[in-house]
């Protein structure tokens, strides 16, 4: 079993170095999204990929969506509490990071993940650096406006996704992307000018 582990991490520092080499960009952003991967579990995975999620993708995916929506209503509707009481949007940030650091140790070392190398680290820390800035500033908007307001000027970041695929992975905007981010720019602007005019 260790002999494999090894040699399937062996195979992705491969795969890595050579993504790296053909384009940086790409690499980093892959690092980011895969920074610690479990070691196969053969029998759990035959279970659910081989066999339900093969079977009823749609399905499994529709769940996955809805429970991410679900999870991400009800924490920022617990941050907006707790901020109503403590409201000191910086303490959270670290608190909650700090946390998520933790369990992600302990179910890397339970799991028996494989671990990156210092380069992968290297490039992965501005990213965790900038994620958790993101989070801050979220909790810093929760702190002095609504949560749906909050949503509703989030809901631009393709926006931003988009200029800045152009900008940093140099990927061509078809028509048909820009023309589906007129609707999101509409009705951001809409929502905002209507819901500045509220009490928050």
């Amino acid at each position: 079993m260790t002999d494999e582990r090894d040699k399937e991490q062996e195979e992705r520092r491969e795969k890595m170095s050579n993504i790296m080499e053909e384009n940086p960009v790409s690499y980093i952003s892959l690092s980011a999204s895969s920074a610690v991967v479990p070691v196969k579990n053969s029998q759990l995975d035959d279970i659910f990929f081989d066999g339900f999620y093969r079977k009823h993708k749609t399905l499994t995916l529709a769940v996955i969506i809805f429970f991410w929506y679900f999870f991400s209503s009800l924490s920022n509707n617990i941050n907006k509490s707790i901020l109503k009481e403590f409201p000191y949007p910086l303490s959270l940030t670290v608190t909650q990071f700090l946390f998520n650091f933790l369990y992600s140790f302990v179910f890397a070392y339970a799991s028996r993940a494989t671990t990156i190398d210092k380069t992968q680290a290297r490039l992965v820390l501005p990213l965790s650096l900038g994620h958790i800035f993101a989070h801050f500033l979220t909790h810093v908007s929760l702190a002095n406006i609504s949560v749906s307001f909050t949503h509703t000027i989030k809901a631009s970041s393709p926006i931003f996704s988009v200029i800045l695929s152009v900008i940093f992975l140099q990927e061509v905007v078809t028509p048909a992307v820009v023309l589906s981010l007129v609707p999101i720019i509409f009705g951001v602007s809409i929502s905002s000018l209507t819901e500045l005019k509220r009490p928050l």
